[in-house]
């Protein structure tokens, strides 16, 4: 698992650095904020895990076509639109998180486990570049509008974007899943980007940030 984690990571890492070359190299992006989203959205597969260490026994690998198609079935794909820049408006597109827990909470996969979760565990949500926030099973509970996002405007999730503060320039991945909602009380560090696991482990103290893997 470590093995493959690393290399799933260093594969993320080379594809940042050939979205990030251009800018990095000096050569502004001369296009309006949908062509650069377009320009740097990442077009190949992803395998999103899905892992119960609660109960071991149930534990999934989720390709994106497998997301898709679940998201589109039986009307359990979620939107939400993000207006906060008027002239960069954002609708995503994927599917509330408790809906992918309930891949895993028991021996059924179409449904979640509201006994289970009125019990209590934790969800962790883990990205690629080692970030994790962690939720209670109670706080997502049937919320519709935690979602875990595949689609921004119908197109991939873009790798991510370069941010600059006093002369430092830092990266903020993206793909491919990314933590959306329109809950304002929600802050960034309970709302991971570059989304590849989300398991759930036994109930503790709720913490956020970084964890190791």
């Amino acid at each position: 698992m470590i093995r493959r984690l690393t290399l799933t990571i260093a594969g993320a890492a080379v594809l940042v650095l050939a979205a990030a070359a251009p800018m990095l190299a000096g050569a502004a992006f001369a296009g309006t904020p949908q062509q650069f989203r377009a320009a740097t959205s990442e077009p190949y597969g992803w395998i999103l895990q899905l892992r119960n260490t609660k109960t071991v026994k149930y534990h999934e690998d989720m390709t994106n076509k497998a997301f898709r198609g679940f998201a589109l079935k039986g009307n359990r794909q979620q939107s939400w639109t993000d207006s906060t820049v008027p002239t960069d408006t954002v609708t995503y597109k994927g599917l509330a998180l408790y809906m992918l827990v309930g891949r895993i909470d028991d021996k059924d996969p179409m449904t979640f486990n509201a006994k289970l979760a009125a019990k209590g565990y934790n969800v962790v949500i883990e990205s690629v570049d080692g970030f994790a926030a962690t939720w209670t099973s109670q706080e997502i509970a049937g919320r519709k509008d935690l979602i875990i996002a595949d689609l921004a405007n119908d197109a991939a999730l873009p790798l991510g974007s370069l941010k600059e503060k006093d002369g430092e320039w830092s990266w903020k991945p993206t793909w491919p899943l990314k933590f959306v909602t329109g809950d304002s009380a929600i802050f960034g560090n309970r709302k991971p980007g570059a989304i590849e696991r989300i398991s759930i482990e036994p109930a503790t103290p709720a913490e956020t940030g970084a964890a190791p893997f």
